[in-house]
């Protein structure tokens, strides 16, 4: 196995970052979870109610909490909402 030119590798990261952002994300679950790391997530949900919520703690704080505070059943959503152009252009029988 080659040895890893790391030149090559941030040149071309800094090549590719001109086009296209690249994120990562640590998965925390409650054995993993650290406030350290949590403060420096920059992917965010936002949920109904105005909030941002890191993607470090959604899963193990935030969404049993947001799914049961928003969540609707499927009929309410279907009369609330329009459908969109796709939607409207789809047969029926294909359509929600």
């Amino acid at each position: 196995m080659n040895p890893i030119d790391f030149e090559v590798v941030i040149d071309y990261i800094q090549k590719q970052t001109a086009r296209n952002p690249i994120s990562m994300m640590h998965f925390q679950d409650p054995y993993t979870f650290d406030l350290e790391r949590v403060s420096h997530c920059d992917i965010n949900y936002s949920v109904p109610d105005g909030r941002t919520i890191p993607f470090c703690t959604m899963n193990t704080i935030h969404r049993a909490i947001s799914e049961e505070k928003f969540s609707i059943p499927i009929e309410e959503w279907r009369e609330r909402r329009r459908p969109d152009k796709v939607e409207e252009d789809l047969s029926p029988n294909l359509c929600c």
